[in-house]
Order: C-alpha cells, then structure tokens, then sequence
C-alpha cells in the first residue's frame, strides 16, 4: 500500500469516528408535533380566561347600575386584571403575552335639588287710625277695644273719672256698624252718658272689628257749638243748653287718647240751669301746636264724691294752634 493510500485511509477513518447516528424521521416529526399541540392549548386556554373574566367584569357593572336604581348609591367596581395566557410549563421557547387591565368606571348619578318648604310670614295688616276730627280716643289703633262694652266701659273709667260703672249696650239699629253703650257710675244710679262707638276691620279679610270712641253725650248737657269735627281757634266759643247741680258745666280741652289727669291744652266752666235745663255760653282758650286733634268735655261734677264726673258731653275737634 503506498503511503498515499495509508493516508487516505486514516484520513476516512478519523472522519467516521465523529460521525453520530442521526434519529429516525419519525421521532424528529412526533416532537414537533407534540409542541405545536401544547402550544395550541395554552392559547385556547388564555382566551377562555379572557372571555371568563369580560363576562366577570359586565356582570360587576350590571349589577352595579342595578344597585344604584334602587337605593341611590354610587358603588365603584375595583380594577380587575386579567391574563390573556400562562406562561408553558417546560417549554422554554414559548412567549408570554402582556397582560390585559379592563378598568371599570363607576355610572354618574345626579341628584335633584331639594326644595324647602315656604312659609307664610305675611302678617295680617291691623287696624289703621281714623281721621283727626271723627274720635277721641283710644288714641293708638293698637289700644283698640274688641268688645264695644268694654270699651266704653275703660274710656267711662279711664277719661271721665267715674268709678263703680254700669255699662249696657242699646238694641242695635239698622247699622250694625255702630254702637251706643249706656255708662252709669256709682252702681248705676246717676242718669247715664251714651258713649258712641265705631270700628275699623282687623285681621284676615277684615274678618275682625276694633271699636273706638268717636263721641259722648248726655241729654243733661246739650253742645251747639262747636259742631263734632270742627276746626277750631283759640278761644273757643261754646254755646248750649244744660242742667246741671248748682248750674255749673266744666269744660275741659285734652288730647285724642288722654285720660283724665293729662294736663290739658285749656280749661274753663260755664253757667246754665241748676232747676231746669237753661242756656250758656263762654269761651275756653288753650295752647297747643297747629293741626292737633283734640276731644272738647263739658261736665258735671259728682257732688257726692265718688266719681269725678256724674255725666257728660265729649266732641272731638282739630285745633288750629
């Protein structure tokens, strides 16, 4: 053999000592598609966990709006993270997906606004004064009496003096709108004053009456001048019939509203019949501002005492300063 050959040889010979037997074709052609199956099914799976968790997240928000349909109240559903696949076991070449976030937002709810409720603090109006000249008192509309009675009962007490009053309401006439109240002081046995009244409507609709006094007047002391309601100067001329214990008639000039005790604007008396009823005449004068209205009482005294003034005749009049 020649030395060419020998190397040849040796040269095939080291070759195949490095040569492996190489594996069958079907074994090469099972794994393959043993890794293409699982690879297959851990797809399947990540999309079954999908789905599972979508109908997860819109049964949570159904519920939810359910929720605040009937109760009113806002419920917030978390954030729920779902992972689209897992990563394959063992299988080192297979990727893993990222995972998917659903986020849920909470439905809006408006609430109406609240309407409180009103009140009416409308106040009914009250009674308003009547014009200077056509009363005498009470002077303030607030002081004005409920009942007729009693009111001329407190002004037969209050301005003229008397004490021990009897005090009785005549049978109404055809105007309802005024009443005439009989005053008689000590327990009724001296010859009484009528005392005229008004009112003026009070309360919801005028469905209430307040009486005043607009005048007086007893048969005994009969006034011609000055006329109820005049405007007058100072000295004021009086003129008029009376009978009267010894022929004296006071006369006295006072605010809208006094008692009897308020210092007056004038003061004077008069003479007239002490047995049977006679004229007088005279004149009284007083100070007081312009446009001041005023009542004009002629009196007799109570000789026994008791009361100031027995009986008499109030007028209301305007002075005219």
């Amino acid at each position: 053999m020649t030395t060419i050959e020998q190397e040849l040889r040796d040269a095939i010979s080291e070759r195949t000592d490095h040569v492996h037997a190489e594996a069958p074709p079907e074994a090469v052609l099972t794994a393959r598609v043993g890794a293409a199956r699982r690879r297959r099914t851990q797809r399947r799976a990540a999309a079954l966990s999908a789905a599972a968790a979508l109908v997860v997240a819109v049964a949570a928000v159904a519920l939810v709006e359910r929720g605040d349909d009937r109760d009113g109240v806002v419920a917030t559903q978390p954030s729920t993270e779902v992972p689209t696949t897992a990563e394959a076991e063992g299988d080192p070449g297979t990727e893993v997906p990222e995972t998917a976030t659903t986020t849920t937002e909470p439905p809006t709810t408006t609430t109406a606004p609240t309407t409180e409720p009103t009140t009416d603090t409308t106040v009914p109006p009250g009674p308003v004064a009547p014009a200077a000249g056509t009363y005498v008192w009470p002077a303030s509309p607030s002081d004005f009496g409920t009942d007729p009675v009693e009111t001329a009962r407190r002004f037969a007490t209050t301005v003229l003096g008397m004490v021990d009053v009897v005090a009785t309401e005549r049978a109404a006439g055809p105007d309802v709108d005024h009443a005439l109240v009989d005053v008689s002081p000590n327990g009724g046995t001296a010859h009484p004053t009528v005392v005229r009244l008004d009112h003026v409507p009070t309360g919801p609709e005028g469905s209430g009456r307040a009486w005043y006094v607009t005048s007086a007047e007893t048969d005994q002391i009969e006034v011609t001048t000055p006329d109820t309601g005049t405007t007058v100067r100072s000295p004021i001329t009086l003129a008029g019939t009376s009978l009267a214990f010894e022929a004296q008639v006071n006369v006295v000039v006072l605010p809208v509203g006094a008692s009897g005790t308020t210092t007056p604007y004038g003061q004077t008396f008069v003479m007239g019949g002490g047995t049977e009823r006679a004229p007088f005449s005279g004149t009284v004068a007083y100070s007081a501002p312009a446009g001041t209205p005023a009542m004009l009482i002629l009196s007799e005294g109570d000789a026994s005492g008791r009361s100031r003034i027995l009986r008499a005749t109030v007028i209301p009049i305007v002075l005219a300063g």
